[in-house]
């Protein structure tokens, strides 16, 4: 057969097979000597163990590790987000459905004449921040209040919590020190 001419029916789909299958062999070898290089870092003991490396588990795990004295495990199930699908904001809906997606469903709501709603989570370093074009959103002034009531605790009040939100975030917008954070780790524009 000539190469030069393209290949139809169950020859196109055969080659398709073993281009996947050798895409796959060679993602789980990566995967293989990533865990083998991780693993033989490991420590026998941490002092604090952070599940998840989407926003909150993130800054959690740099502010315990900001304590010279603590050891700190920070576990992701989902690989790096150092894909174009993730760093370019253009790209951010290729990640819904993809392998750094939970790809969760909703059970079938009657209604919505039926239908389960996906439920995308991040299975990735940012979690749900890294698949949702790192989308930030602050609770609102009277959803704070009413839970600082609730609970009968000021500290959950969007006062205290605003102190907290100018502490973590890194505002590239109009100055407003009010409101908005400077030079911390969660940029925002």
């Amino acid at each position: 057969m000539d190469a030069n001419v393209e290949t139809t029916g169950t020859e196109g789909n055969e080659r398709e097979r073993q281009e996947r299958h050798a895409g796959t062999a060679d993602f789980i070898e990566r995967v293989r000597i990533n865990q083998q290089k991780l693993t033989a870092e490991l420590k026998a003991h941490y002092d604090f163990i952070v599940c998840g490396s989407g926003s909150s588990g993130s800054v959690v795990a740099r502010r315990l590790a900001e304590n010279p004295d603590v050891s700190v495990l920070l576990l992701e199930a989902g690989g790096g987000d150092d894909v174009p699908e993730v760093m370019e904001a253009d790209k951010w809906a290729l990640n819904l459905g993809s392998e750094r997606d939970w790809n969760f469903q909703a059970q079938p709501n009657p209604h919505l004449n039926g239908r389960s709603i996906p439920l995308d989570m991040g299975k990735v370093l940012g979690g749900g921040s890294s698949i949702n074009v790192r989308a930030w959103s602050r609770g609102h002034k009277s959803d704070w209040d009413f839970f600082a009531s609730e609970a009968g605790d000021p500290g959950w009040s969007y006062e205290s919590v605003l102190k907290i939100y100018r502490r973590i975030e890194d505002w590239h917008g109009v100055p407003d020190p009010k409101y908005r954070g400077l030079a911390a780790s969660a940029y925002q524009s």
